[in-house]
Protein backbone atom coordinates (compact mmCIF):
# COMPACT_ATOMS: atom_id res chain seq x y z
CA UNK A 1 0.00 0.00 0.00
CA UNK A 2 2.97 2.68 1.04
CA UNK A 3 4.82 1.55 -2.32
CA UNK A 4 1.64 1.98 -4.21
CA UNK A 5 0.94 5.56 -2.68
CA UNK A 6 4.80 6.29 -3.81
CA UNK A 7 3.82 5.27 -7.69
CA UNK A 8 0.88 7.53 -7.53
CA UNK A 9 2.89 10.23 -6.44
CA UNK A 10 5.83 9.96 -8.87
CA UNK A 11 2.97 9.38 -11.50
CA UNK A 12 1.24 13.15 -10.35
CA UNK A 13 4.75 14.88 -10.78
CA UNK A 14 4.58 17.86 -12.77
CA UNK A 15 6.85 17.32 -16.64
CA UNK A 16 9.41 19.69 -15.45
CA UNK A 17 10.60 18.04 -12.07
CA UNK A 18 14.36 17.23 -11.71
CA UNK A 19 15.92 14.10 -11.25
CA UNK A 20 18.42 15.97 -9.09
CA UNK A 21 19.21 19.40 -7.74
CA UNK A 22 21.58 21.16 -5.35
CA UNK A 23 19.78 21.70 -1.62
CA UNK A 24 21.61 25.49 -1.15
CA UNK A 25 24.34 26.77 0.91
CA UNK A 26 21.86 26.71 3.84
CA UNK A 27 20.68 23.30 3.26
CA UNK A 28 18.97 21.78 6.73
CA UNK A 29 19.30 17.77 6.79
CA UNK A 30 16.17 17.68 9.57
CA UNK A 31 13.85 19.19 7.30
CA UNK A 32 12.26 15.98 5.41
CA UNK A 33 9.64 18.13 3.91
CA UNK A 34 12.33 19.89 1.72
CA UNK A 35 14.06 16.94 0.94
CA UNK A 36 11.35 15.10 -0.30
CA UNK A 37 9.38 17.71 -2.28
CA UNK A 38 11.93 20.78 -3.22
CA UNK A 39 15.14 19.30 -4.71
CA UNK A 40 14.26 15.41 -6.80
CA UNK A 41 14.71 12.53 -6.25
CA UNK A 42 18.52 12.93 -5.87
CA UNK A 43 19.28 15.95 -3.89
CA UNK A 44 23.61 16.79 -3.74
CA UNK A 45 25.53 19.67 -2.41
CA UNK A 46 27.53 22.24 -4.40
CA UNK A 47 31.00 24.68 -3.59
CA UNK A 48 31.96 27.22 -4.28
CA UNK A 49 35.83 26.50 -3.99
CA UNK A 50 35.67 23.01 -6.22
CA UNK A 51 33.01 21.53 -8.82
CA UNK A 52 32.33 18.74 -7.20
CA UNK A 53 28.68 17.39 -6.47
CA UNK A 54 28.49 14.87 -3.53
CA UNK A 55 25.16 13.38 -2.34
CA UNK A 56 23.44 15.50 0.60
CA UNK A 57 21.91 13.15 3.55
CA UNK A 58 18.88 13.50 5.14
CA UNK A 59 18.61 12.02 9.19
CA UNK A 60 15.82 10.27 8.91
CA UNK A 61 16.19 8.66 12.26
CA UNK A 62 19.74 10.12 14.84
CA UNK A 63 21.16 9.50 17.37
CA UNK A 64 24.29 10.59 18.89
CA UNK A 65 25.40 7.43 19.05
CA UNK A 66 26.38 7.61 15.57
CA UNK A 67 28.25 10.54 15.33
CA UNK A 68 31.08 8.42 16.83
CA UNK A 69 34.15 10.01 13.85
CA UNK A 70 33.62 7.14 11.68
CA UNK A 71 33.87 8.23 7.53
CA UNK A 72 30.78 6.63 5.55
CA UNK A 73 32.39 5.42 2.02
CA UNK A 74 29.66 4.80 -0.61
CA UNK A 75 29.83 5.21 -4.79
CA UNK A 76 26.58 6.99 -5.88
CA UNK A 77 25.08 5.14 -8.64
CA UNK A 78 21.90 5.57 -10.67
CA UNK A 79 19.65 7.50 -13.37
CA UNK A 80 19.41 10.31 -11.10
CA UNK A 81 23.30 10.78 -10.05
CA UNK A 82 23.82 11.02 -14.00
CA UNK A 83 27.18 13.26 -13.96
CA UNK A 84 27.80 13.38 -9.93
CA UNK A 85 28.73 9.67 -9.54
CA UNK A 86 32.00 9.06 -8.45
CA UNK A 87 33.85 8.26 -5.00
CA UNK A 88 32.59 9.35 -2.07
CA UNK A 89 33.38 9.85 1.56
CA UNK A 90 31.06 11.50 4.17
CA UNK A 91 32.02 12.23 7.88
CA UNK A 92 29.46 11.41 10.34
CA UNK A 93 27.04 14.70 9.59
CA UNK A 94 26.68 13.48 6.36
CA UNK A 95 29.00 16.42 5.45
CA UNK A 96 31.55 15.71 2.46
CA UNK A 97 35.15 14.73 3.32
CA UNK A 98 36.32 13.49 -0.04
CA UNK A 99 35.25 12.90 -3.90
CA UNK A 100 36.52 11.73 -6.36
CA UNK A 101 34.57 12.22 -9.79
CA UNK A 102 34.70 9.59 -12.63
CA UNK A 103 33.77 9.29 -15.85
CA UNK A 104 32.62 5.98 -15.80
CA UNK A 105 31.04 4.45 -12.30
CA UNK A 106 32.97 2.63 -9.44
CA UNK A 107 31.82 0.19 -6.82
CA UNK A 108 32.91 -0.84 -4.14
CA UNK A 109 35.22 2.08 -1.81
CA UNK A 110 36.57 0.48 1.57
CA UNK A 111 39.23 0.81 3.55
CA UNK A 112 41.41 -2.47 3.50
CA UNK A 113 44.93 -3.14 5.22
CA UNK A 114 47.95 -3.04 3.13
CA UNK A 115 51.46 -3.62 4.45
CA UNK A 116 50.58 -2.62 7.59
CA UNK A 117 48.44 0.17 6.64
CA UNK A 118 45.06 1.80 5.40
CA UNK A 119 44.83 2.15 1.95
CA UNK A 120 41.79 2.64 0.18
CA UNK A 121 40.21 0.02 -2.65
CA UNK A 122 37.74 0.57 -5.27
CA UNK A 123 36.83 -1.37 -8.73
CA UNK A 124 36.43 0.70 -11.90
CA UNK A 125 36.13 -0.78 -15.71
CA UNK A 126 32.78 -1.37 -17.70
CA UNK A 127 29.81 -1.92 -15.36
CA UNK A 128 27.47 -2.81 -18.26
CA UNK A 129 29.23 -6.27 -19.32
CA UNK A 130 26.56 -9.12 -17.62
CA UNK A 131 25.00 -7.37 -14.40
CA UNK A 132 28.87 -8.14 -13.31
CA UNK A 133 31.60 -5.84 -15.02
CA UNK A 134 34.62 -6.02 -16.56
CA UNK A 135 37.82 -4.02 -15.01
CA UNK A 136 40.29 -3.63 -12.29
CA UNK A 137 40.70 -2.67 -8.62
CA UNK A 138 42.65 -0.15 -7.35
CA UNK A 139 44.26 1.02 -4.42
CA UNK A 140 45.56 4.41 -2.96
CA UNK A 141 47.37 5.64 0.01
CA UNK A 142 46.24 8.13 2.53
CA UNK A 143 47.36 10.76 0.11
CA UNK A 144 45.07 9.75 -2.40
CA UNK A 145 47.73 8.38 -4.48
CA UNK A 146 47.44 4.83 -6.69
CA UNK A 147 49.44 2.50 -4.91
CA UNK A 148 48.66 -0.73 -6.92
CA UNK A 149 46.15 -1.64 -10.07
CA UNK A 150 45.24 -5.32 -9.10
CA UNK A 151 44.32 -6.79 -12.29
CA UNK A 152 43.09 -10.95 -12.84
CA UNK A 153 45.68 -12.63 -14.36
CA UNK A 154 45.27 -15.21 -17.25
CA UNK A 155 43.63 -12.65 -19.60
CA UNK A 156 40.44 -12.19 -17.23
CA UNK A 157 39.11 -9.66 -15.98
CA UNK A 158 38.41 -8.82 -12.71
CA UNK A 159 34.71 -8.15 -11.96
CA UNK A 160 32.81 -5.36 -9.44
CA UNK A 161 31.71 -7.80 -6.61
CA UNK A 162 34.61 -8.53 -4.58
CA UNK A 163 38.18 -7.75 -3.39
CA UNK A 164 39.53 -8.62 -0.04
CA UNK A 165 42.83 -8.21 0.93
CA UNK A 166 44.44 -11.07 3.30
CA UNK A 167 46.81 -10.01 6.63
CA UNK A 168 49.65 -12.06 3.92
CA UNK A 169 49.23 -8.90 1.43
CA UNK A 170 47.21 -11.03 -1.37
CA UNK A 171 44.18 -9.70 -3.05
CA UNK A 172 41.30 -12.15 -3.41
CA UNK A 173 39.35 -10.56 -6.57
CA UNK A 174 35.76 -12.00 -7.87
CA UNK A 175 35.51 -13.07 -11.96
CA UNK A 176 33.30 -14.11 -14.17
CA UNK A 177 34.02 -15.62 -17.85
CA UNK A 178 32.36 -16.80 -21.00
CA UNK A 179 32.95 -20.79 -20.44
CA UNK A 180 31.68 -23.41 -22.10
CA UNK A 181 29.79 -26.58 -19.91
CA UNK A 182 29.22 -29.96 -21.20
CA UNK A 183 25.97 -31.43 -19.48
CA UNK A 184 23.81 -34.35 -21.09
CA UNK A 185 25.40 -34.46 -24.38
CA UNK A 186 24.95 -30.42 -24.59
CA UNK A 187 27.03 -27.37 -24.18
CA UNK A 188 25.95 -25.05 -21.78
CA UNK A 189 27.37 -21.52 -22.28
CA UNK A 190 27.52 -19.64 -18.98
CA UNK A 191 29.09 -16.85 -17.21
CA UNK A 192 31.17 -18.88 -14.71
CA UNK A 193 32.28 -17.61 -11.92
CA UNK A 194 36.07 -17.55 -10.56
CA UNK A 195 37.93 -16.33 -8.04
CA UNK A 196 41.89 -15.83 -7.67
CA UNK A 197 44.33 -15.16 -4.53
CA UNK A 198 46.97 -13.41 -6.31
CA UNK A 199 50.04 -11.80 -4.36
CA UNK A 200 49.80 -7.72 -4.72
CA UNK A 201 54.11 -7.10 -4.77
CA UNK A 202 54.63 -9.91 -7.49
CA UNK A 203 50.96 -10.10 -9.35
CA UNK A 204 51.81 -14.04 -9.34
CA UNK A 205 48.65 -16.47 -8.59
CA UNK A 206 48.50 -18.27 -5.21
CA UNK A 207 44.91 -19.93 -5.94
CA UNK A 208 42.25 -19.86 -8.20
CA UNK A 209 38.88 -21.70 -7.64
CA UNK A 210 35.70 -22.13 -10.58
CA UNK A 211 32.22 -22.56 -9.56
CA UNK A 212 30.86 -24.81 -12.48
CA UNK A 213 34.27 -27.62 -10.88
CA UNK A 214 32.36 -27.70 -7.50
CA UNK A 215 29.26 -27.12 -8.11
CA UNK A 216 26.56 -27.80 -11.09
CA UNK A 217 24.47 -25.62 -12.97
CA UNK A 218 21.05 -27.28 -12.00
CA UNK A 219 21.83 -25.89 -8.15
CA UNK A 220 20.40 -22.51 -9.83
CA UNK A 221 17.22 -20.73 -9.28
CA UNK A 222 18.21 -18.35 -12.16
CA UNK A 223 16.39 -19.73 -14.82
CA UNK A 224 17.64 -18.59 -18.77
CA UNK A 225 15.33 -15.56 -19.41
CA UNK A 226 14.52 -16.23 -22.72
CA UNK A 227 15.32 -19.66 -24.82
CA UNK A 228 18.66 -18.58 -26.32
CA UNK A 229 20.10 -17.62 -23.00
CA UNK A 230 22.57 -20.07 -22.04
CA UNK A 231 22.51 -21.78 -25.69
CA UNK A 232 25.01 -20.37 -27.93
CA UNK A 233 28.51 -18.59 -27.40
CA UNK A 234 26.91 -14.85 -27.55
CA UNK A 235 23.92 -15.19 -25.11
CA UNK A 236 26.02 -16.83 -21.70
CA UNK A 237 23.63 -17.60 -18.49
CA UNK A 238 24.55 -16.06 -15.25
CA UNK A 239 24.00 -19.19 -13.10
CA UNK A 240 25.72 -19.01 -10.08
CA UNK A 241 26.70 -15.17 -9.33
CA UNK A 242 29.26 -14.91 -7.05
CA UNK A 243 29.33 -11.85 -5.26
CA UNK A 244 31.72 -11.96 -2.11
CA UNK A 245 34.81 -14.19 -1.44
CA UNK A 246 36.84 -13.55 2.31
CA UNK A 247 39.42 -16.22 3.65
CA UNK A 248 39.59 -16.94 6.75
CA UNK A 249 42.63 -17.62 9.10
CA UNK A 250 42.27 -21.35 8.76
CA UNK A 251 43.39 -20.61 4.86
CA UNK A 252 39.94 -21.84 3.75
CA UNK A 253 37.40 -19.18 1.89
CA UNK A 254 33.97 -18.57 2.33
CA UNK A 255 31.69 -17.50 -0.80
CA UNK A 256 28.48 -16.03 -1.89
CA UNK A 257 26.36 -16.84 -4.75
CA UNK A 258 23.38 -14.60 -5.70
CA UNK A 259 21.72 -16.95 -7.93
CA UNK A 260 21.83 -20.87 -5.98
CA UNK A 261 21.21 -19.19 -2.35
CA UNK A 262 23.65 -20.42 -1.04
CA UNK A 263 26.94 -19.89 1.09
CA UNK A 264 30.00 -22.18 0.49
CA UNK A 265 33.00 -22.90 2.71
CA UNK A 266 36.26 -23.71 0.22
CA UNK A 267 38.87 -25.66 1.38
CA UNK A 268 41.83 -23.45 0.71
CA UNK A 269 44.30 -26.62 -0.07
CA UNK A 270 42.01 -28.60 -2.30
CA UNK A 271 38.84 -26.05 -3.58
CA UNK A 272 36.77 -28.94 -1.93
CA UNK A 273 33.79 -27.82 -0.34
CA UNK A 274 33.70 -28.21 3.19
CA UNK A 275 29.80 -27.35 3.90
CA UNK A 276 27.27 -25.19 1.80
CA UNK A 277 24.50 -23.20 3.73
CA UNK A 278 21.04 -22.65 1.84
CA UNK A 279 20.09 -23.53 -1.64
CA UNK A 280 19.23 -26.60 -2.75
CA UNK A 281 22.65 -28.18 -1.90
CA UNK A 282 21.83 -26.89 1.60
CA UNK A 283 24.01 -29.65 4.58
CA UNK A 284 22.57 -27.68 7.70
CA UNK A 285 19.51 -28.24 9.88
CA UNK A 286 17.67 -25.39 11.35
CA UNK A 287 14.77 -24.98 13.43
CA UNK A 288 14.13 -21.97 12.42
CA UNK A 289 15.18 -21.85 8.81
CA UNK A 290 18.37 -19.78 9.15
CA UNK A 291 19.27 -21.13 5.82
CA UNK A 292 16.43 -19.84 4.15
CA UNK A 293 18.06 -16.74 2.82
CA UNK A 294 17.96 -15.75 -1.26
CA UNK A 295 19.82 -13.77 -3.49
CA UNK A 296 22.15 -12.63 -0.72
CA UNK A 297 25.20 -10.83 -0.57
CA UNK A 298 28.70 -9.76 1.98
CA UNK A 299 28.50 -13.19 4.02
CA UNK A 300 31.54 -12.60 6.65
CA UNK A 301 32.45 -15.45 9.19
CA UNK A 302 33.03 -13.77 12.43
CA UNK A 303 34.08 -15.16 16.13
CA UNK A 304 31.88 -15.23 18.77
CA UNK A 305 33.98 -12.71 20.81
CA UNK A 306 33.27 -10.19 18.56
CA UNK A 307 29.95 -10.14 20.09
CA UNK A 308 30.19 -10.13 24.40
CA UNK A 309 26.35 -10.80 24.87
CA UNK A 310 26.25 -13.94 22.62
CA UNK A 311 29.29 -15.81 24.36
CA UNK A 312 26.96 -17.34 27.21
CA UNK A 313 23.78 -17.11 24.74
CA UNK A 314 25.00 -19.62 22.29
CA UNK A 315 25.64 -22.14 25.20
CA UNK A 316 28.86 -24.22 25.62
CA UNK A 317 31.43 -25.34 23.09
CA UNK A 318 31.05 -29.38 21.91
CA UNK A 319 34.08 -31.29 21.05
CA UNK A 320 35.08 -31.77 17.49
CA UNK A 321 32.27 -28.89 16.94
CA UNK A 322 33.18 -25.61 15.84
CA UNK A 323 30.34 -22.71 15.77
CA UNK A 324 31.48 -19.82 14.19
CA UNK A 325 28.73 -16.37 13.37
CA UNK A 326 28.01 -15.59 9.51
CA UNK A 327 26.75 -12.21 9.21
CA UNK A 328 24.65 -11.17 5.25
CA UNK A 329 22.41 -9.37 3.49
CA UNK A 330 19.31 -11.22 2.25
CA UNK A 331 17.42 -9.51 -0.39
CA UNK A 332 14.93 -11.99 -0.66
CA UNK A 333 14.30 -10.44 -4.32
CA UNK A 334 16.00 -10.10 -7.22
CA UNK A 335 15.85 -7.58 -10.49
CA UNK A 336 13.41 -11.14 -11.78
CA UNK A 337 11.27 -12.50 -9.25
CA UNK A 338 9.55 -10.93 -5.80
CA UNK A 339 8.59 -12.68 -2.93
CA UNK A 340 6.75 -10.08 -0.73
CA UNK A 341 9.24 -10.50 2.05
CA UNK A 342 11.11 -7.80 3.03
CA UNK A 343 15.28 -8.11 2.72
CA UNK A 344 16.82 -8.13 5.64
CA UNK A 345 20.93 -7.89 7.83
CA UNK A 346 21.21 -11.68 8.73
CA UNK A 347 23.52 -12.69 12.08
CA UNK A 348 23.69 -16.25 12.02
CA UNK A 349 25.56 -18.95 14.36
CA UNK A 350 26.37 -22.12 12.47
CA UNK A 351 28.14 -25.45 14.17
CA UNK A 352 30.05 -28.02 11.95
CA UNK A 353 32.45 -30.58 12.45
CA UNK A 354 36.02 -29.38 13.47
CA UNK A 355 37.31 -31.82 11.31
CA UNK A 356 35.26 -33.65 8.43
CA UNK A 357 34.81 -37.55 9.02
CA UNK A 358 37.99 -39.36 6.43
CA UNK A 359 35.05 -41.03 4.41
CA UNK A 360 33.44 -38.45 3.73
CA UNK A 361 30.42 -39.53 5.02
CA UNK A 362 27.95 -36.11 6.14
CA UNK A 363 26.07 -36.36 9.19
CA UNK A 364 23.55 -34.08 9.28
CA UNK A 365 22.71 -33.75 12.83
CA UNK A 366 26.25 -32.00 12.80
CA UNK A 367 25.07 -29.21 10.92
CA UNK A 368 23.23 -26.64 12.35
CA UNK A 369 22.42 -23.19 11.95
CA UNK A 370 20.49 -20.23 13.81
CA UNK A 371 19.04 -16.72 13.68
CA UNK A 372 20.87 -15.14 16.20
CA UNK A 373 19.64 -11.66 14.92
CA UNK A 374 18.02 -9.92 12.10
CA UNK A 375 17.81 -6.21 11.35
CA UNK A 376 14.88 -5.01 8.93
CA UNK A 377 13.53 -1.70 7.99
CA UNK A 378 10.53 -0.01 9.57
CA UNK A 379 9.55 0.83 6.02
CA UNK A 380 10.04 -2.91 5.09
CA UNK A 381 12.64 -2.16 1.94
CA UNK A 382 12.93 -4.55 -0.41
CA UNK A 383 16.65 -3.99 -2.30
CA UNK A 384 16.13 -6.43 -5.24
CA UNK A 385 19.96 -6.10 -5.96
CA UNK A 386 23.11 -5.26 -4.17
CA UNK A 387 23.35 -4.59 -0.36
CA UNK A 388 26.00 -4.94 2.40
CA UNK A 389 26.10 -5.60 5.77
CA UNK A 390 28.89 -4.40 8.24
CA UNK A 391 30.06 -5.60 11.70
CA UNK A 392 31.30 -2.28 13.17
CA UNK A 393 33.15 -2.73 16.16
CA UNK A 394 32.87 -0.96 19.21
CA UNK A 395 35.82 1.28 20.86
CA UNK A 396 35.02 -0.74 24.41
CA UNK A 397 35.61 -4.22 24.09
CA UNK A 398 33.22 -4.88 26.71
CA UNK A 399 30.47 -4.07 24.74
CA UNK A 400 28.73 -5.20 21.38
CA UNK A 401 29.45 -3.98 18.05
CA UNK A 402 26.86 -1.99 15.86
CA UNK A 403 25.25 -3.09 12.48
CA UNK A 404 25.38 -0.88 9.69
CA UNK A 405 22.96 -1.92 6.77
CA UNK A 406 23.51 -0.53 3.05
CA UNK A 407 20.41 -1.01 1.45
CA UNK A 408 21.36 -1.41 -2.57
CA UNK A 409 19.50 -0.46 -4.84
CA UNK A 410 17.41 1.76 -2.03
CA UNK A 411 19.45 4.93 -1.30
CA UNK A 412 19.64 4.21 2.05
CA UNK A 413 22.36 3.17 5.14
CA UNK A 414 20.91 1.89 8.68
CA UNK A 415 22.77 2.01 11.87
CA UNK A 416 21.17 -0.83 14.16
CA UNK A 417 22.12 -1.77 18.06
CA UNK A 418 23.53 -5.78 18.13
CA UNK A 419 19.90 -6.66 19.37
CA UNK A 420 18.17 -4.70 16.37
CA UNK A 421 17.37 -1.54 17.31
CA UNK A 422 17.33 0.92 14.91
CA UNK A 423 19.58 3.48 15.60
CA UNK A 424 19.88 5.89 13.01
CA UNK A 425 18.56 5.54 9.76
CA UNK A 426 20.05 8.13 6.53
CA UNK A 427 18.49 8.50 2.92
CA UNK A 428 20.75 10.05 0.29
CA UNK A 429 17.82 9.62 -1.90
CA UNK A 430 14.07 10.57 -1.68
CA UNK A 431 11.34 8.20 -1.50
CA UNK A 432 10.76 8.70 -5.05
CA UNK A 433 14.28 7.12 -5.77
CA UNK A 434 13.60 4.35 -3.19
CA UNK A 435 10.41 3.46 -4.95
CA UNK A 436 12.25 3.14 -8.61
CA UNK A 437 16.22 3.16 -7.46
CA UNK A 438 17.47 6.23 -9.55
CA UNK A 439 19.77 6.36 -6.48
CA UNK A 440 21.88 3.89 -5.40
CA UNK A 441 25.19 2.45 -3.92
CA UNK A 442 26.36 -0.94 -4.27
CA UNK A 443 27.32 -1.40 -0.64
CA UNK A 444 28.04 1.28 2.17
CA UNK A 445 30.43 1.35 4.72
CA UNK A 446 31.94 2.85 7.86
CA UNK A 447 35.90 2.86 8.81
CA UNK A 448 38.25 5.27 10.58
CA UNK A 449 40.32 7.32 8.07
CA UNK A 450 43.12 9.98 8.29
CA UNK A 451 43.76 11.56 5.15
CA UNK A 452 46.57 13.53 4.10
CA UNK A 453 46.05 14.89 0.20
CA UNK A 454 48.88 15.80 -1.62
CA UNK A 455 46.74 17.75 -3.46
CA UNK A 456 46.82 21.66 -2.92
CA UNK A 457 44.18 23.52 -0.46
CA UNK A 458 41.51 25.40 -2.76
CA UNK A 459 41.20 29.06 -2.03
CA UNK A 460 38.28 30.85 -4.59
CA UNK A 461 38.15 34.65 -3.68
CA UNK A 462 34.38 35.87 -3.50
CA UNK A 463 34.16 39.57 -4.05
CA UNK A 464 30.54 40.32 -3.06
CA UNK A 465 31.60 38.39 0.26
CA UNK A 466 35.27 39.66 0.50
CA UNK A 467 36.06 36.60 1.69
CA UNK A 468 37.47 33.30 0.77
CA UNK A 469 35.87 29.78 0.31
CA UNK A 470 38.11 26.85 1.48
CA UNK A 471 38.14 23.35 0.88
CA UNK A 472 41.04 20.36 1.15
CA UNK A 473 39.52 17.36 -0.84
CA UNK A 474 40.36 14.62 1.02
CA UNK A 475 41.85 16.22 4.21
CA UNK A 476 40.62 14.65 8.05
CA UNK A 477 43.22 16.39 10.24
CA UNK A 478 41.87 20.16 9.49
CA UNK A 479 39.95 21.99 12.29
CA UNK A 480 41.33 25.42 11.51
CA UNK A 481 42.34 27.77 8.80
CA UNK A 482 45.01 30.54 9.41
CA UNK A 483 44.64 33.25 6.80
CA UNK A 484 47.98 35.25 5.83
CA UNK A 485 49.01 37.80 3.18
CA UNK A 486 51.64 39.68 1.60
CA UNK A 487 52.06 42.44 -1.02
CA UNK A 488 54.19 40.19 -3.45
CA UNK A 489 53.28 36.01 -4.17
CA UNK A 490 56.98 34.62 -3.41
CA UNK A 491 56.91 31.58 -1.48
CA UNK A 492 59.27 32.40 1.26
CA UNK A 493 57.41 31.79 4.17
CA UNK A 494 58.66 34.46 6.40
CA UNK A 495 57.42 36.92 3.99
CA UNK A 496 53.76 36.11 4.75
CA UNK A 497 51.97 37.39 7.73
CA UNK A 498 49.38 35.67 9.78
CA UNK A 499 46.06 38.00 10.08
CA UNK A 500 43.48 35.28 11.42
CA UNK A 501 42.14 31.86 11.87
CA UNK A 502 38.25 30.65 11.37
CA UNK A 503 37.41 27.43 12.44
CA UNK A 504 37.08 24.74 9.75
CA UNK A 505 32.88 24.59 9.04
CA UNK A 506 31.95 21.35 7.52
CA UNK A 507 33.46 20.88 3.67
CA UNK A 508 34.18 24.43 2.62
CA UNK A 509 34.49 27.38 4.83
CA UNK A 510 34.54 31.18 4.49
CA UNK A 511 37.25 32.84 5.46
CA UNK A 512 36.75 36.54 5.97
CA UNK A 513 39.01 38.75 4.56
CA UNK A 514 38.74 41.66 6.50
CA UNK A 515 40.63 44.42 7.15
CA UNK A 516 43.28 42.98 5.15
CA UNK A 517 44.76 45.76 2.18
CA UNK A 518 48.11 43.59 0.73
CA UNK A 519 47.69 41.96 -2.57
CA UNK A 520 47.88 38.48 -1.92
CA UNK A 521 46.07 36.33 0.36
CA UNK A 522 46.36 32.29 0.95
CA UNK A 523 45.37 29.99 3.98
CA UNK A 524 47.00 27.54 5.85
CA UNK A 525 45.39 24.12 7.38
CA UNK A 526 46.40 23.67 10.81
CA UNK A 527 45.42 20.98 13.17
CA UNK A 528 44.36 20.55 16.37
CA UNK A 529 47.81 21.64 17.89
CA UNK A 530 48.40 24.45 15.32
CA UNK A 531 51.18 22.25 13.35
CA UNK A 532 51.14 22.99 9.57
CA UNK A 533 49.54 20.87 7.03
CA UNK A 534 49.27 22.70 4.00
CA UNK A 535 48.92 25.54 1.99
CA UNK A 536 46.72 27.10 -0.33
CA UNK A 537 48.12 28.53 -3.95
CA UNK A 538 48.09 32.48 -3.21
CA UNK A 539 45.48 34.50 -4.46
CA UNK A 540 45.48 38.22 -5.92
CA UNK A 541 43.07 40.20 -4.98
CA UNK A 542 41.37 42.15 -7.50
CA UNK A 543 41.05 45.52 -5.80
CA UNK A 544 40.67 48.30 -8.34
CA UNK A 545 43.09 50.61 -6.98
CA UNK A 546 46.45 50.29 -7.44
CA UNK A 547 47.87 53.04 -4.47
CA UNK A 548 46.95 50.39 -1.72
CA UNK A 549 50.20 48.50 -2.59
CA UNK A 550 52.71 51.22 -2.59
Amino acid sequence: MRFAALLLVQLLLPPYYTLADDVGFDYDPTDVTAWEHDYGHYPYRTFESTDLTPPAVAHKVDSPACHDGLLTFLTPRGTAVNESRGMVILDDQGELVWMQKTEGQPYNLDVQTYQGTPHLTYWFGDDTVGGHGEGDYYMLNSSYDLVAKISALGDLHADLHSLSITPDDTAIISIYQPYEKEKGGRLQYIWDCLFQEIDIATNSLIFQWRASDYHDTSESYHNPRYEQEGATNVTHWDWYHLNSVEKDDLGNYLVSARYTHSISYIDGQTGDLIWTLGGKRNMFTSADNAFNFSSQHFAQFHSIDEFPSLITSLGASQAGITTRLVSLFDNANDDTWDSGLASRGLLLAVSYPTHPRPDGKINKNDYSARIVREYVHPNELIADSQGSLQIVPSTDVNQDPSILIGWGARSVWSSYSSSGKLICDDHFGTEAAILNGSVQSYHVMKYPWIGLPSEPISAVYNSDRDSLFVSWNGATETVSYALQHTDHSGNDYADWVYISITQKDGFETEVVIGECVTRFVRVVALDMADNVLGLSEAVELPFTSVSVFF
